[in-house]
């Protein structure tokens, strides 16, 4: 019976123990499959990681390149606004130069009303013109407009005074162009001081554009 007993006990142990060993072998392998598990989650983290870093070099490099075309639009606008505003300038200089001839050759013919007239948008268009100019410009544009106020203080009841500011304002006025402006005798050099005298009365008629046409009467 002794023998019986502990042989039936010792069957039992090795059943135990095959059954101990099996769940240990199941066990390995589930670590196994875990582990294989958590290598390719850690592959696919280091190769999703490299990713992201990829997007992020490519988002800064195109945030870069656009940053470059913004600042590039940024200048040619500048330049493109700094071109606009000089050639304005420009523009209303002669514009400017031309109201100012124009009101000579009134002078020459003592219309003093359309002189008066001229030299007084003249003015106004170079009163605008005054304080964007550049600093030698606008010196010269200030005793310029000093000198068409006197003019305009001046007619109809001082023309020859009137007269000599003009020419000093066209003068000034000359020699600040880009480029010389048409001269009264067409010869490129700039027309003689006028002195009022009595010539025929200058009468006009409005053109389309609003510009005045003299034309003398006997």
């Amino acid at each position: 019976m002794p023998v019986e007993q502990n042989t039936a006990e010792v069957t039992q142990l090795q059943s135990r123990q095959e059954q101990t060993e099996q769940e240990l072998a199941d066990l390995q392998t589930r670590l196994e499959t875990m582990e294989t598990g958590q290598s390719q989650d850690a592959q696919a983290l280091t190769e999703l990681d490299q990713r992201v870093g990829e997007l992020e070099t490519e988002i800064t490099a195109r945030t870069q390149s656009l940053a470059s075309l913004e600042q590039i639009q940024s200048e040619l606008q500048a330049q493109n606004e700094a071109a606009s505003a000089e050639l304005q300038r420009q523009i209303n200089l002669l514009k400017a130069m031309e109201l100012l001839s124009r009101a000579r050759l009134f002078m020459y013919q003592s219309n003093f009303g359309l002189a008066r007239q001229d030299v007084q948008i003249a003015r106004d268009v170079l009163a605008t013109v005054q304080p964007d100019a550049p600093e030698s410009l606008a010196d010269d544009l200030d005793e310029v407009i000093r000198r068409l106020d006197l003019t305009l203080f001046n007619l109809p009841d001082f023309p020859v005074a009137a007269s000599d500011d003009l020419d000093i304002a066209w003068q000034v006025l000359l020699s600040g162009l880009p480029q010389a402006a048409p001269s009264l005798d067409g010869s490129g050099t700039p027309a003689p001081a006028v002195t009022p005298s009595s010539t025929p009365i200058a009468t006009f008629t409005p053109t389309p554009q609003g510009t005045v046409q003299p034309s003398a009467t006997p």
